[in-house]
């Protein structure tokens, strides 16, 4: 089958499954996802699915909440079949993904283990995924709650030296989504997963702007299939705010397929761009503050209404090219390395390591970027014009009662401005804040979207 733009919205994740597809790009697109399953009762077929597999040995990773919502059920439904062990994490503040928590699952991690079923989300899911690819033993993921799109993606995001990493990792070998479960998760949950997706609008923006600019490698089919999952999800907005069953389906089938979209083009491109990076920003400030942690689809929802603003505020900007190139051409790495030490502190020299694999701050680099942004400048302007605007995201946000404001979820001022500023520098990636940086705009834009807020 070879898939085109006009039908691939039209598919749904099980369709992917076991297949290989050539695409319109030139690419043959395939996700290493054997099983998906979102219905009602779905936690009761776990035990097929591992009898089917030949496991015997199995390793429940969760925490408190997770266990109580779904992760004791599991283990109930594996009693004398399986043998069955557990970590159930502790924390008196959220779980983070760092080495703390990954040398608790190696230390507890019994060695014959066939197969590892993590009950949760996130951050539950980002260290099975990292243990499953060190250890060699694969992993289901039980939901239980349609929060985030990387169920399906094959990065694992961590904490390592206090800085957001994303490491290779394991593809899941199934998902395990109880409709029953999933729309019982707390309601900011579920708005922190229509966030996530919101953020779809953000991130293939800034993949059209790298491909554009950069020359990466895109696809319009990929891009497809994932406006046509966030579009369900709006179109079933309603539901969700009444934890209508179908809505809920709708939800979490989007989010995974949105994390079949990033298998398909080889990275986290399609679901991916500078929202997420100023969500990462703003988790590392909370860590090296003390802070208690955001849910990261509500952070990715604030930042991706942030991120069409900057659109399209520069969707209207007369260019000054002159300056732009004096700008590229006068930049003190003295300086920006300085100011890299001041905002990350810890995490800095995690910071200055990653930006030397990119360059993306040579004088020479950028202009020959800049020559590329003036030669298509019109097609730029009609990148960040199209789509939503930011105001009908926030009021979708508004909707499900998600937080639309930074200081309601305790974002400062300073973490605003700041992480307008440093965020690009988390992810060697071309986004909107790259260009604003290159046309010498950036520290402008931080300032009036930050007074916008404060």
């Amino acid at each position: 089958m070879k898939l085109n733009a006009a039908e691939v919205g039209d598919l749904r994740s099980t369709d992917f499954l076991g297949h290989e597809f050539a695409c319109e790009c030139g690419r043959t697109h395939s996700v290493n996802l054997e099983t998906v399953i979102i219905e009602t009762g779905a936690i009761r077929r776990i035990p097929q699915i591992l009898r089917e597999a030949g496991f015997r040995n199995v390793f429940i990773l969760a925490d408190e909440h997770t266990y109580q919502a779904a992760g004791r059920a599991v283990a109930e439904s594996l009693q004398g079949q399986f043998r069955v062990e557990s970590l159930v994490y502790q924390r008196k503040n959220e779980l983070v993904p760092d080495e703390t928590a990954l040398g608790e699952f190696f230390l507890r991690f019994p060695p014959d283990t066939d197969v590892i079923i993590t009950v949760g989300t996130g951050v539950l899911n980002d260290l099975a995924k990292f243990a499953s690819h060190k250890t060699k033993v694969p992993y289901l993921v039980v939901a239980t709650a349609p929060s985030m799109d990387g169920f399906a993606s094959d990065g694992a995001a961590l904490i390592v030296d206090n800085v957001k990493v994303s490491y290779p990792s394991t593809n899941v070998k199934a998902i395990i989504g109880d409709v029953e479960v999933l729309k019982r998760a707390p309601m900011k949950m579920i708005a922190a997963g229509l966030g996530d997706m919101l953020g779809k609008f953000s991130a293939l923006r800034d993949w059209k702007l790298g491909a554009l600019i950069e020359d990466e490698y895109y696809c319009d089919v990929v891009t497809a299939l994932v406006e046509k999952s966030v579009q369900r999800c709006i179109d079933g907005m309603d539901g969700l705010c009444r934890r209508e069953d179908a809505a809920v389906q709708n939800l979490m089938e989007g989010l995974v397929l949105t994390g079949i979209a990033m298998s398909f083009a080889g990275s986290s491109r399609p679901a991916s761009g500078s929202e997420h990076h100023l969500s990462h920003f703003w988790e590392m400030m909370f860590l090296l503050d003390g802070k208690a942690a955001v849910l990261h689809g509500t952070k990715v929802g604030i930042a991706s209404v942030i991120m069409g603003k900057l659109g399209e505020k520069l969707a209207r900007e007369q260019v000054d090219w002159a300056a732009a190139e004096r700008k590229a051409a006068e930049f003190q790495r003295a300086d920006w390395e300085a100011r890299i030490q001041s905002v990350f502190k810890n995490s800095a020299a995690g910071i200055l390591k990653l930006e030397q694999s990119g360059n993306r701050h040579s004088p020479n680099d950028r202009l020959k970027r800049l020559a590329a942004i003036r030669r298509s400048w019109p097609a730029i302007v009609g990148i960040l014009q199209a789509g939503p605007s930011p105001l009908q995201i926030e009021n979708w946000l508004k909707q499900t009662g998600a937080p639309v404001q930074p200081s309601e979820v305790g974002i400062t001022k300073a973490d605003l401005y700041h992480g307008i500023l440093h965020a690009k520098e988390i992810r060697v990636r071309y986004t909107v804040l790259q260009l604003l940086e290159d046309l010498g705009l950036l520290d402008e834009y931080a300032q009036a979207i930050t007074a916008q807020y404060f």
